[in-house]
C-alpha cells in the first residue's frame, strides 16, 4: 500500500531541490521566434514569396484530390511537380547572394518579418 512520500522528503516526484527538479516553466507556451528563423523566413519571402504563402500547399492538395479521385493519374501530378518546384530550387539558390546579408549579421541586417518591421 502507497503511503506518500519518505519522511524529509518535501513533495513528490520533481519537487524540491536537486535531482529530478522540472525546468521552470515559461510564462507564456507560444513559440519565441528567434533570429535565425527569421533569417529564414524573411530570405524566403524575398527570393520566392509563393513558397511562404498557403495557396502553394493548398494546390499540392488539390493536386494530390485529383489523384484519389482518378481525375489525373500520380505520375502526372509528380512530373509536374518536380518540374515547378526544381525551376523554383535553380531560381533561389541563383538569388541566395541577394539575402547574404541576413545571415552574415551585418550592421544593415533586419531580421523582423516584414510584418512586424515598421512602415517607412
Amino acid at each position: 500500500k502507497y503511503m506518500g512520500p519518505k519522511k524529509g522528503m518535501k513533495g513528490g516526484k520533481g519537487k524540491g531541490k536537486g535531482r529530478g527538479q522540472s525546468p521552470p516553466r515559461p510564462a507564456s507556451r507560444h513559440m519565441v521566434p528567434q533570429p535565425l528563423g527569421l533569417a529564414f523566413m524573411e530570405a524566403f519571402e524575398q527570393l520566392d514569396t509563393e513558397l511562404c504563402e498557403p495557396r502553394i500547399r493548398a494546390y499540392m492538395e488539390e493536386e494530390c484530390a485529383k489523384i484519389g479521385t482518378g481525375e489525373t493519374d500520380k505520375e502526372e501530378v509528380v512530373a509536374q511537380s518536380l518540374q515547378l518546384f526544381s525551376k523554383k530550387f535553380i531560381q533561389f539558390e541563383a538569388r541566395l547572394p541577394e539575402v547574404q546579408h541576413l545571415f552574415t549579421g551585418g550592421p544593415e541586417t533586419d531580421r523582423r518579418p516584414r510584418s512586424a518591421s515598421p512602415s517607412r
